[in-house]
Parts: C-alpha cells; sequence; structure tokens
C-alpha cells in the first residue's frame, strides 16, 4: 500500500495535502481576483448570504408561504425552519426590505455575524463529539473548515449546516447506554429530517438494529414538530396545500444534469427523455438494492455512505451543498478499525480529496468539481456494491435470512 494509505496517517497526509491545495487556492484568488477561483462561492457573492438573509425577510410579516417575496423559492421548507429563524428576523429589521438593503443594515450585519458564529460552534461541537465517539483524531476539523463544501455554505449560510450537525449529534449518541443521550439524539434527527428531509434515511440505523420503540419516537415527535409550527404562522395549517405546491419547482437531480451535458457534448444536441427516463429507473433500481444492502452489511462505513447515496439520488437537490452531508463518512472513514481492500481505501480517499478541497478546476466553462460529484459518487457506489457482494455472497445472505 502507498505510504500515505496507511491506517495511522492516511488523515495526516489527508489534511497537509487539503491545507496545501486550500494556500493555493488562496494564492490564485489573491493572484486572480476575478478568476475561476471565484466560482467556490455563489453568482460571484453578488448575494452573499442569500439563502439565510432572504428567509429574513420572508418571514419578517409571519407569512412565509403566502409572501410574495422571491416567488415560490423560499416558500419550500416546513414551518420549524422558519420558526428558528424568527427571533433573526424580529432583530434585524428587515420586513418590506430587499436583499441589498441589508448589506447596509448594522441590526441585519449583526445578525448574520451572530448565525455564522451559533452554526460553526455547532458544527464543531457535533463533530468533535462523533470524532470522541468512534477515537478519531480531531484534526479533521481542520479540512473540513477549510473545505469547499463548508465555505460554499458559509457564503450561502444555508440551513444545511445545522442539519448536518444535528445528524452528527444523531451519530454520536444514538447507541448511547445513556437514557437522556439517546433522546437527544433521536430528537436530533427528527430535526434534521424537518429541516432538510433527507436525512430521514439515517433512520436505516434503527430499522437495522430493529429498534422499533425508538422509531415510533421518532415518527410521533416528527410529526409533531414537522406540522405544530404551521399554528404560529398565519394561515395555519392551510399553508400545507401550499407548501406542497412549492415542492414542485425543485430543479432536476444531479445526475441528469451530468448526463445532459455529456450528451450534448458528445451529439451537439439535447438528451431524449426515453434515456432520461431510463437513467431515473436504471438508478432507482440501484439504489433499492443500497438500501437493502445498508441494512445488511456489518460495514458501518458502507451503511453510511449507501444512506448518503440514498439521499442524494432521490432528491432534486444540487451538488454544490448537498455532499455537506458526507462529512459523518468522511470522519468515519478515518476510523483505524475500518476494514477495506487497498483498492477502496486509494478511492475512497481521493474521492473524499476531490469533494472537499477547495480548489476549483474548470474546463470547457463547467466546473468539475460539482459536476462530477454525481458520476463520481455513483461509481464509488457500484464498486462498494460489487465489493459487498464478493465478500458476501448474495445466495448464502438469502439461505441464512429463510433458515
Amino acid at each position: 500500500m502507498l505510504f500515505f494509505y496507511t491506517k495511522k496517517n492516511k488523515l495526516f497526509y489527508f489534511c497537509i495535502f487539503a491545507m496545501a491545495l486550500y494556500c493555493f487556492h488562496v494564492f490564485l484568488l489573491l493572484l486572480y481576483p476575478y478568476g475561476n477561483q471565484m466560482q467556490l462561492f455563489f453568482n460571484n457573492l453578488y448575494d452573499i448570504h442569500g439563502d439565510f438573509s432572504n428567509l429574513l425577510i420572508c418571514i419578517a410579516g409571519r407569512d412565509p408561504y403566502m409572501n410574495e417575496y422571491r416567488g415560490p423559492s423560499l416558500k419550500d421548507y416546513l414551518p420549524l425552519t422558519y420558526l428558528l429563524l424568527y427571533p433573526f428576523s424580529r432583530f434585524a429589521h428587515v420586513a418590506n426590505t430587499d436583499l441589498v438593503d441589508t448589506y447596509s443594515n448594522p441590526r441585519c450585519i449583526l445578525v448574520v455575524t451572530y448565525f455564522i458564529t451559533m452554526t460553526t460552534v455547532l458544527f464543531m461541537h457535533s463533530c468533535y463529539c462523533f470524532c470522541k465517539k468512534n477515537k478519531i483524531s480531531l484534526i479533521v476539523l481542520l479540512p473540513l473548515l477549510f473545505s469547499r463544501l463548508f465555505i460554499y455554505n458559509m457564503d450561502r449560510l444555508n440551513f444545511i449546516i445545522v442539519s448536518v450537525s444535528c445528524v452528527l449529534y444523531f451519530l454520536s449518541f444514538y447507541d448511547s447506554e445513556n437514557k437522556v443521550k439517546r433522546y437527544f439524539a433521536l430528537s436530533m434527527i427528527c430535526f434534521a429530517s424537518v429541516m432538510k428531509i433527507y436525512p430521514v434515511f439515517f433512520g436505516i440505523l434503527l430499522i437495522k438494529e430493529k429498534r422499533y420503540k425508538d422509531i415510533l419516537f421518532c415518527l410521533i415527535f416528527g410529526l409533531f414538530v414537522s406540522f405544530a409550527p404551521f399554528l404560529f404562522f398565519k394561515g395555519g395549517f392551510n399553508n400545507i396545500p401550499i407548501l406542497i405546491n412549492n415542492l414542485s419547482y425543485y430543479s432536476e437531480y444531479p445526475g441528469n444534469q451530468f448526463l445532459k451535458i455529456v450528451y450534448r457534448l458528445l451529439f451537439d444536441k439535447d438528451m431524449p427523455r426515453l434515456i432520461i427516463r431510463f437513467n431515473r429507473i436504471f438508478l432507482y433500481f440501484l439504489l433499492i438494492i443500497a438500501f437493502i444492502i445498508s441494512i445488511l452489511t456489518k460495514n458501518k462505513m458502507y451503511t453510511l455512505f449507501f444512506v448518503f447515496c440514498l439521499m442524494f439520488f432521490t432528491g432534486n437537490i444540487t451538488a454544490r451543498y448537498f455532499p455537506l452531508f458526507l462529512v459523518p463518512v468522511l470522519i468515519f472513514y478515518f476510523n483505524t478499525e475500518n476494514r477495506f481492500p487497498v483498492f477502496i481505501d486509494i478511492l475512497l480517499f481521493v474521492y473524499f480529496f476531490m469533494l472537499f478541497v477547495p480548489l476549483i478546476i474548470s474546463f470547457g466553462g463547467y466546473e468539475l468539481n460539482s459536476l462530477m460529484v454525481a458520476p463520481f459518487t455513483f461509481f464509488v457506489m457500484l464498486v462498494l456494491m460489487i465489493d459487498f457482494f464478493r465478500e458476501n455472497r448474495f445466495c448464502s445472505i438469502l439461505y441464512k435470512g429463510k433458515k
């Protein structure tokens, strides 16, 4: 095995290489302030902190679903997210304003500073808890805080950082013998799922251990925190049909975006709908297999990765911020108790390195870092599936199940 892939020092070399490329990224930014490296940020920082500030404006009048500001794009969250942000909106005094006005509003600047501090501390502490549980050095926080995904989400101030932190708390304490910590973890996965929906797939860990009482608790508590906050806002439960309608405005999932670009480059025309449908059917077939493997496998690293794949490929999300949910998978990858074939170990190292390193690579006007997330994730998923079937003959698994 290559010297930097040994179990004891691969984390050290990962951090060294990541920080070196981060410094190179900063050097290129200073050398070419308007060059390709600015693609790390959304829209060249034209609307920095837009995901946060726009939501503050949207909920200022306690009417987030009927508010005409920015159309339906800001109105596809369950009300818990708006409720958590409402106190910030009250202090910022942003009612009847626009995003540009927030940049000259001292109260809004202070609120943004508070939110950045709170989310960063929350993220670091949740990572600390997960690292402590799995006996992983805290040096892993260095490449995480300076990663492309974290920097981009700090630019947008998207609520995904809070959701990922809740997932990390869940993974840290969901199997704790301490009843308080265990129910805290279950509450965290409920909050994460209500904020971003897709973390509900982490419930596979509870299904895997047949913890039906905990699953029932999550269902009841999850439904409560999903619908009770509707009562705080104008319109109450009448906002539910509006929310369902707004969800239809999501963009397509990343796999189709990549295939369409490749098809257009090869054939100079748009991809036929028949191929798009076939791709979706084939992908969902593989995701069913991934779901089954995530329950059957004894390798927790594989379980976490397949859960991420289920989240990533079933939703209409953007590849620029959603891979932040890979943080627990990356941290667990450096657990010295993991058992991987050499090829898979190297593949995962390269995969994580590509996703988290902030250096932007562009070709033909496309940002390859984000564009390659879907196909690379798909490839890694296939490799892990093959490795699972190699080590566990599927027929023998079925036989043991019947027996």
